[in-house]
């Protein structure tokens, strides 16, 4: 094997020279610098002497730490070193000895840095890129997509202009169209897996779509009776969203008995309360919501104080019923309740009592809501159509900035809707109050594909 001239490797590099002349003493002659050369040469010609050259000549270096060997000195020096430890250009002599390594056996590069790794992972994975990419862009974009901007001389709102592709750029224009797709088939997926809870279509929801039916509580022979008004007080205050109703088990009952005859044989084979009532049903566990409401159900339906709006000649505005309904009685300081006075559907707070009246807005025993009215009941409920107004960067602060966002969304969904859309579905108010439950659901789940869909 040849000789390894470690020393005349490192001195020959014109910084190292200048380092290792400070570590020499200054009695010290060119003849014993000569002899320590040789010395040290006498053992080149077995691995331990090998070994001991390299610290040796680290050891001259301690005082200038991280000293590399020159790559074109090492090019010309012996390939044994050339091919060892000193050929790696990450690799120092002093960093070689702290480790204890060997130097006469190659070693494995330095694993990349965590950027670099970093950076690799992101090439090969194209779409995890595309995607971070993109929901860079949702933030920096958001407050210009749709965002409501007043309008001094006439209080409407003027909508900004997309800058959403001129933004992403070419790369991301390119990748938009078959992420939009793929993103889309997931979402209805999604949305199909619980219509009750996601889909903002209202009257296309399992629940109600069974109520609705010919036979049910709002079928023309069930409207205006007391039969009637109890079944959809059972349906809006205990069964809506549950297996019992799924299982497609009876919806009207003619009165109490039958639904005590449907419950007791059921309760045997369905012991889980959960079953019957889901008090999750509309958000946020309502711990009043329960089966033994039902009863008082049916006498509030037969006593004229609930039940008056059921044969009005013209259908009674739903405001009027809405605050009437949600009005708590009147009683003196620490006076017990008393249930026969108090003018409340029980367990009927804003949100459910808004759906059982618009159920019968749509089927023509009520008013169908106006802007201001559905703002002011929005307002008043405080849940997920005022959040989700808030999602679309509508700044509603009260009931007027409310009615403001709301009319100025309907209008620019309707811009968008085709015609023979509209024909086949009501996009009133309603409608509007609805999906933006709905939106809230599903706008951060489906971040991406909200993105991806203004920018379209």
């Amino acid at each position: 094997m040849p000789d390894v001239d470690l020393q005349h490797a490192v001195v020959s590099d014109p910084v190292s020279q200048t380092r290792i002349g400070r570590r020499h003493n200054d009695n010290d002659n060119d003849d014993n610098g000569s002899t320590s050369i040789a010395q040290r040469e006498e053992h080149d010609h077995s691995l331990e002497g090998r070994r001991m050259t390299a610290v040796q000549a680290a050891a001259g270096l301690s005082g200038a730490p991280r000293i590399s060997a020159s790559a074109s000195v090492l090019r010309n020096s012996d390939p044994y070193v050339h091919r060892g430890f000193l050929s790696h250009p990450f690799l120092t002599v002093s960093d070689a000895v702290a480790r204890n390594d060997d130097p006469t056996k190659p070693r494995k590069p330095r694993p990349a840095t965590a950027e670099i790794r970093n950076r690799k992972e992101e090439k090969k994975d194209g779409e995890k890129m595309a995607s971070v990419f993109v929901a860079a862009q949702t933030r920096e974009i958001k407050k210009d997509l749709t965002k409501p901007t007043p309008v001094a001389d006439h209080g409407e709102y003027e909508g900004m202009e997309r800058r959403g592709s001129s933004l992403l750029g070419e790369q991301s224009a390119s990748y938009t169209a078959p992420k939009r797709a793929a993103e889309s088939r997931k979402f209805i997926d999604f949305v199909r897996s619980d219509l009750d809870w996601y889909s903002p279509f209202r009257q296309l929801g399992p629940s109600l779509s069974l109520m609705v039916q010919p036979g049910g509580p709002y079928s023309p022979e069930h409207l205006r009776t007391p039969a009637g008004l109890f079944s959809a007080l059972v349906f809006r205050g205990v069964t809506h969203h549950t297996p019992y109703l799924l299982d497609g088990h009876p919806v009207f009952f003619e009165d109490l008995a039958a639904w005590e005859r449907t419950y007791s044989k059921l309760y045997k084979l369905k012991t889980d309360h959960n079953y019957f009532c889901n008090r999750r049903a509309y958000g946020s566990a309502a711990a009043a919501r329960e089966v033994g409401n039902i009863p008082r159900y049916w006498e509030q339906a037969n006593d004229p104080q609930f039940n008056f709006f059921l044969t009005s000649k013209t259908p009674a505005n739903i405001l009027t019923l809405f605050n009437r309904f949600l009005k708590p009685p009147t009683r003196k300081k620490d006076e017990r309740l008393d249930p026969n006075t108090d003018n409340r559907f029980r367990a009927f707070g804003p949100l459910t009592l808004l759906q059982l009246l618009v159920d019968y807005a749509q089927a023509g025993v009520t008013t169908k809501p106006t802007a201001e009215e559905m703002a002011y009941m929005i307002h008043k409920v405080n849940e997920g159509g005022s959040r989700g107004l808030l999602d679309l960067d509508y700044h509603v602060q009260d009931r007027d900035t409310l009615k403001d966002a709301l009319v100025d969304l309907h209008q620019r969904l309707l811009l968008r809707i085709p015609k023979e859309i509209q024909h086949m579905y009501d996009f009133d108010f309603i409608f509007m109050e609805h999906a933006l439950c709905k939106h809230g659901r599903l706008a951060q789940r489906f971040e991406t594909l909200y993105c991806l869909l203004k920018l379209s």
